[in-house]
């Protein structure tokens, strides 16, 4: 995502509530986020037709949320990369009626690198614990839909059945050494 312009003058799109608004300068944004209107997990575009990110992994306004959140090419490395001391595995299964999971995926990469077990059950290197991200992921979520975030800080997992692809993901994600 980019700007449309010269510096500091960056139009953004805002998709909520199934709409998306805008544009907004940043500017507006810095205030939006201020109000507490703006979160890191807020979806973002440069452009109303999207595609739209989390307003933390925008370069231009990862600034705006200090310096804990980053964006997403500096925060989270790839599987095999290395995370940061404090990250915590945490299991998070999730029943969403009110959502896509692409978008519920999204949240979750704001907090760091995911893998997905299987539909609704998720494997997080969080760099919050279960109470943190369960508080910042409900805030995106409607009265129906239904969270779980367990802590999985373990020295031994089992598991059976999950294909070969997910087997090695899972082990390579859950033992990672920080």
């Amino acid at each position: 995502m980019g700007r449309t312009a010269g510096a500091g003058s960056g139009r953004w799109y805002i998709q909520a509530a199934g709409k998306v608004w805008g544009p907004y300068p940043e500017s507006r944004v810095a205030e939006f986020v201020g109000e507490g209107r703006v979160a890191p997990d807020t979806l973002m575009g440069s452009r109303p037709e999207g595609p739209f990110a989390p307003a933390a992994h925008q370069y231009q306004l990862c600034g705006l949320f200090g310096a804990a959140v980053q964006p997403l090419a500096e925060a989270v490395e790839p599987l095999g990369g290395r995370v940061a001391a404090e990250a915590k595995s945490l299991m998070v299964w999730a029943s969403l009626g009110s959502q896509r999971t692409e978008r519920f995926e999204a949240l979750l990469g704001v907090y760091g690198p995911f893998l997905k077990v299987q539909p609704g059950l998720w494997l997080v290197r969080a760099r919050i614990g279960a109470a943190g991200l369960r508080n910042a992921l409900t805030r995106r979520l409607d009265a129906g839909d239904r969270l779980m975030v367990v802590e999985a800080e373990l020295t031994e997992a089992a598991w059976f059945n999950l294909d070969g692809e997910t087997d090695r993901a899972l082990r390579q994600l859950w033992s990672r050494a920080d």
